[in-house]
């Protein structure tokens, strides 16, 4: 490809053997081509020209002109001063290069902006209303989201953000490789993308004059959260080439995360708090976080200084008296002896499952509900992820528990921390021999059968179905749907979700 750049009207692109796209331009014929017709531009701008076509889809405030006056040097009236009707086009082009008003910080990086929809509207989007507890049919059913508003306007500063348009972008390329393995077109890898924002970072953290405001939160987190998903290698399944590459660099990206996420914390002290942080901003941090503690199993960065608490009882009045299986929900668990905090959160996911089944009842579901649902549900697990050093079983029922919490919010990616928390319960069975004391036979079944309802196949997964038929040849029951059901219930199953897990599980064993 050979371009003669020249002064004239037209540029001329001559395709020769080298060229790899002969229909279209490539990427680099489009930066030559937008910045002969900028430089076009410009030479029209310093000289004076007859007025262009495009001029009539324009208006302006002028000053009085000589034929707004009558005879009288009077300013005429509206109705004796006739001028030619305009009409403004109804249809504008919009994210491509041809939009005239494509104006961008970072050139030729701008035209992956369609990307970014796929990232917030097909994949956030259903992962925010799932982490506040939602079924798999709400986020398809529901026109808008709470967080709606702040995604538009972080894609609209993008145009003139480049540190927040980088970042962006890297969350965004990532995102749609690890679901859907899908590369981008001129074959720039998320790391591209995560140098430049980087760069555009550090150079805005380095400025004394800085001010710590919602974009540069946001562009540390989408920094954050693209580091734990490249440094969690299961997530990668979708992209073979990619996934031998994040194996190597897994246990560097993970660190890096959390320096993101320290970091963010000190941002968060700087400007007075979590109560000064949009709600969009924060919930994306807590999730990111939870995600890096589960795939590390360790404590959480992020300190727990944002739970909403239970539900007042005047909302909890307005929703009808539990029936089923949510009646009879943890019912297993108050028999036991078990350490007071353990307990305590085991009673108040409980308390959450029965709200949260009251509010997504109702046909109105109001933001002030959807932020109670979520940020509850993520204290929660916080409150299981901070409990560490527990004895023998009770490990193995906080470890379940978590296993329940994941099976009954489904969306991409769920699968894979249920995976890697089947492995850390697997450890810890194998390492405690808790299978030997006869008293815990039954929630050791609960246990594995939260196991045993992992979508992904793995070894752990098959040990999980080996210790049920032993238990339940132990405790002489039946591998039946109805028998199981009957004793899940006892402890934590919601049927409306895990009914077709429950099926897949049995079916394993014939």
């Amino acid at each position: 490809m050979d371009f003669h750049p020249t002064t004239s009207t037209f540029l001329f692109v001559n395709k020769n053997a080298s060229s790899h796209i002969l229909t279209q331009s490539e990427s680099g014929e489009k930066h030559h081509i937008l910045s002969h017709v900028q430089g076009r531009r410009r030479q029209r701008a310093g000289r004076k020209l007859e007025p262009e076509p495009w001029r009539r889809y324009t208006s302006s405030i002028a000053a009085i002109h000589k034929d707004d006056l009558n005879s009288e040097g009077k300013i005429a009236t509206k109705s004796s001063v006739k001028r030619p009707a305009t009409c403004l086009p109804q249809v504008y082009p919009e994210h491509n290069e041809s939009d005239p008003f494509h104006c961008t910080a970072i050139g030729a990086d701008a035209h992956k902006q369609p990307m970014l929809f796929h990232a917030f509207f097909h994949f956030s989007k259903p992962a925010f209303l799932a982490e506040a507890f939602a079924s798999s049919s709400v986020p398809w059913r529901r026109a808008q989201m709470r967080h709606d508003g702040i995604i538009v306007e972080r894609m609209r500063c993008c145009v003139h953000d480049e540190m927040l348009m980088y970042a962006t972008l890297a969350y965004s390329s990532s995102c749609i490789q690890w679901t859907r393995g899908i590369i981008t077109e001129d074959g720039r890898p998320p790391e591209y993308f995560i140098d430049k924002a980087l760069q555009a970072v550090r150079a805005r953290l380095s400025n004394p004059n800085r001010a710590v405001d919602t974009w540069l939160l946001i562009s540390i987190y989408a920094l954050a959260v693209t580091g734990m998903w490249h440094g969690i290698p299961q997530l990668w399944g979708k992209a073979p080439s990619k996934y031998r590459t994040v194996l190597k660099t897994a246990e560097n990206y993970r660190e890096a995360s959390r320096i993101h996420l320290r970091a963010l914390a000190v941002l968060v002290t700087e400007i007075g708090g979590w109560k000064c942080v949009h709600p969009y901003v924060l919930k994306s941090m807590i999730l990111a976080d939870k995600f890096l503690a589960i795939a590390d199993a360790i404590k959480p960065t992020l300190p727990l200084a944002w739970d909403p608490g239970p539900l007042v009882l005047s909302k909890q009045s307005s929703f009808q008296v539990p029936t089923g299986c949510l009646l009879r929900l943890g019912e297993g668990f108050t028999r036991m002896e078990l350490r007071h905090d353990l307990a305590d959160v085991l009673l108040h996911i409980v308390e959450y499952c029965r709200a949260a089944h009251g509010i997504w009842g109702h046909c109105a579901v109001t933001s002030d509900d959807e932020r109670w649902l979520y940020l509850r549900l993520q204290a929660l697990i916080y409150q299981l992820l901070l409990l560490h050093q527990l004895p023998k079983i009770e490990n193995c029922i906080r470890l379940a528990t978590l296993l329940f919490l994941q099976n009954v919010t489904q969306y991409q990616g769920f699968q894979i921390l249920a995976t890697i928390i089947l492995r850390q319960f697997d450890a810890t069975v194998l390492a405690t021999n808790v299978s030997e004391v006869p008293e815990d036979s039954e929630v050791l079944l609960w246990c594995s059968c939260m196991g045993g309802m992992a979508t992904e196949k793995s070894d752990e997964k098959q040990r999980c179905f080996e210790r049920i038929a032993s238990l339940t040849s132990s405790l002489s029951l039946q591998v039946r749907e109805s028998h199981i059901q009957e004793l899940l219930e006892k402890y934590f199953f919601i049927a409306e979700r895990q009914k077709d897990q429950l099926l897949d599980l049995v079916r394993g064993f014939t």
